[in-house]
């Protein structure tokens, strides 16, 4: 998919070696704080709050990312349960790409930019638009511990699968 494309395009050099469609960039077609006021119910089988969505200088750090232009950075809920998420939208040079990474092991962080990434130009760049989530709980611990994450079924859920799924699912309805 599109994330081998894009880590096959570190690897390899350019992007049309990669196979990698030559997009031109993009600019917002709605203000970054006007993202707090989409209807996103609907966009997948829970709720979806939006928290916070403003612009942030080049140099900022957002979840270990430290952004390479400015960006629009939102950031939300989606429920049933805890499953947060935030997403990085380039404002100057996004070229009509979205990655999204989980958070590894066993999760409970949001962590901006997939590892397997960092090599790669276009992300490191700010040209592709970035997710993360937390996969519905906070904190990385043991399996078989008794923390509430893992005696809510709906943690469970979020975790097991529905996380990284109900993120892409909102934040390619943001992106739209």
């Amino acid at each position: 998919g599109l994330g081998l494309a894009l880590v096959l395009s570190a690897a390899g050099g350019s992007a049309k070696a990669a196979g990698l469609a030559n997009l031109g960039v993009v600019t917002p077609q709605i203000a970054c704080s006007a993202i707090m006021n989409l209807n996103l119910n609907g966009v997948t089988d829970g709720s979806v709050t939006i928290t916070s969505a403003s612009i942030q200088p080049a140099g900022t750090v957002v979840a270990r990312l430290t952004l390479a232009s400015q960006s629009c950075v939102v950031a939300g809920t989606i429920g049933p349960g805890t499953n947060m998420f935030q997403l990085v939208l380039p404002t100057q040079n996004w070229t009509q790409r979205y990655v999204a990474s989980g958070c590894g092991g066993l999760c409970g962080n949001i962590g901006l930019p997939p590892p397997e990434a960092a090599a790669c130009v276009p992300v490191m760049n700010g040209q592709v638009a970035l997710s993360a989530t937390d996969m519905g709980h906070e904190g990385n611990t043991l399996p078989n511990s008794t923390t509430p994450w893992e005696t809510d079924p709906q943690a469970k859920i979020d975790f097991a699968y529905r996380g990284q799924h109900a993120t892409a699912q909102v934040s390619k309805a943001i992106i739209t």
